[in-house]
């Protein structure tokens, strides 16, 4: 099945002729505004499979443009190979009945199949005004063995990839998962953490700034078998970059290249060295087929602590002199530093997420109402040198309830400030790692530690970088 998704500010048609002897809908006409049109072309071969992958197609655009109505346009065009008339027909009107039970506002419009029509549109020429879609019944990823294509199935049973890679995550997955532990500021939805991570990445694969190219947007299908598809395609330039990274409208991601190689295993460790162990490297055979070219790489993919699901994470792709990694989207290693953690979780650990990336590095958190006054100060002066903090002033709750409520952000510092903190001028602190136990220091001594995690900000490392490559 071939999709041309068009976003018309107006969209028209009235049938003029009939395009087969017997065409199995009457003629008709239709205009609307704000119209998300789906040209579609049913091809030989096309299924229930395919229709279900074309409506997460139609739906995942429609999510991103905002349309008030979708409308499924019978369009031959796009294929020479097109499937029986019935078999067509039939497609079309389950692909419009199937958008209906899932778009809840949006209306959708099935245009008449079998007929000629005249239409008019004009589409509104931002980047998404102006999409295309091919889907098979069966994926191929851009494999060789033996000089001939295998499918990702096939792969599967040879062991070459692990059966999770068929898992498709749901879109908002990252997004909740982050909201469930606390971690998504409410100003950035995500974003921050995010970021972070592409600071890092950055920072470390800094040798040659020229080389690396950050891309960011929206990508459909980032994880599982399409993840990995759309991976190795935009790692070997294969097809242009329509698509984009994320999903629905949650964190934006970005997919980070580079000429040269990368240590992706490294670079995981860095953040994490559980990641490493769920961390499977792929050779790809004795390398894979991009349009004419041979090519030669190595594909990462992070396996879920329960193994039912596998993220892409990066791939190393040579061809002859020419090398180029790709890393991302990079919400899927934050999803796999997450998903590490809880493993850890699992044994008994304490789950803990590195300072710099945590939105919150402290919270803090006074015993009752006569020490607000004071705990604000303190909030304001580790604000002062950049320290984010998550204040828990709500008095009326019991203080148990409120470090419980920290600890369930996963907040790396809790600071409590009771009455005798008040008088001598310091500080309770509860390291996340050292669980259970706590220590009361000055004011001073909590800056001097706090100040190394500002600094070990790879944030601030890149800025510096930055200042000194400028001319």
């Amino acid at each position: 099945m071939r999709l041309l998704l068009l976003h018309a500010r107006e969209f028209s048609y009235e049938t003029k002729e009939k395009a087969v002897k017997r065409p199995p809908d009457p003629p008709g006409t239709y205009s609307c505004t704000n119209c998300l049109v789906a040209l579609t072309t049913v091809e030989e071969g096309d299924n229930e499979l395919v229709l279900a992958e074309a409506v997460e197609s139609i739906l995942d655009v429609a999510g991103r443009v905002s349309p008030s109505i979708i409308v499924v346009y019978p369009y031959a065009h796009l294929s020479n190979r097109l499937a029986r008339l019935d078999v067509a027909h039939e497609l079309i009107k389950k692909l419009a009945g199937l958008l209906d039970e899932r778009v809840g506002n949006v209306a959708v419009h099935r245009a008449p199949f079998g007929w000629y029509k005249r239409f008019t549109i004009d589409v509104y020429g931002h980047p998404l005004s102006e999409l295309s879609r091919e889907i098979t019944s069966e994926r191929r990823i851009l494999y060789i063995l033996e000089d001939r294509h295998v499918t990702l199935r096939e792969l599967i049973e040879k062991g070459y990839l692990p059966r999770g890679i068929m898992s498709e995550l749901h879109r908002g997955e990252l997004f909740e998962l982050l909201e469930r532990f606390g971690l998504v500021d409410v100003n950035d939805e995500g974003l921050y953490m995010i970021n972070k991570l592409v600071d890092m990445i950055l920072y470390t694969i800094n040798a040659d700034p020229s080389n690396i190219v950050v891309r960011e947007g929206r990508i459909s299908h980032p994880f599982g078998a399409r993840g990995v598809e759309e991976l190795l395609r935009e790692c070997t330039g294969s097809s242009p970059n329509h698509t984009a990274i994320l999903m629905g409208s949650s964190p934006k991601g970005h997919l980070i290249s580079t000429q040269g190689y990368i240590d992706v295993k490294g670079i995981l460790e860095k953040l994490n060295k559980p990641l490493t162990k769920s961390l499977k490297e792929v050779p790809l055979g004795d390398g894979f087929i991009v349009e004419t070219k041979r090519v030669e790489g190595k594909l990462y993919l992070y396996n879920s602590m329960n193994e039912e699901i596998t993220w892409p994470i990066g791939a190393n792709i040579k061809h002859n002199r020419d090398e180029r990694t790709c890393i991302g989207p990079v919400y899927n290693i934050l999803l796999a530093l997450i998903d590490a953690e809880l493993a850890k979780a699992k044994e008994g650990k304490t789950p803990l997420l590195p300072a710099w990336i945590h939105p919150y590095h402290a919270a803090v958190i006074p015993v009752s109402s006569n020490e607000i006054e004071t705990s604000r100060n303190v909030v304001e002066t580790l604000a002062s040198i950049g320290i984010r903090v998550y204040p828990l002033f709500n008095v009326g709750e019991r203080l148990g309830a409120r470090i419980r409520a920290a600890a369930r952000r996963w907040i790396p510092y809790i600071i409590v400030i009771g009455k005798r903190e008040a008088e001598t001028g310091t500080v309770t602190v509860r390291r996340r790692w050292e669980e259970g136990k706590q220590e009361a220091i000055t004011l001073g001594e909590l800056l001097d530690e706090l100040k190394s995690i500002v600094a070990g900000d790879p944030s601030l490392k890149r800025l510096l970088i930055k200042l000194q490559n400028t001319p």
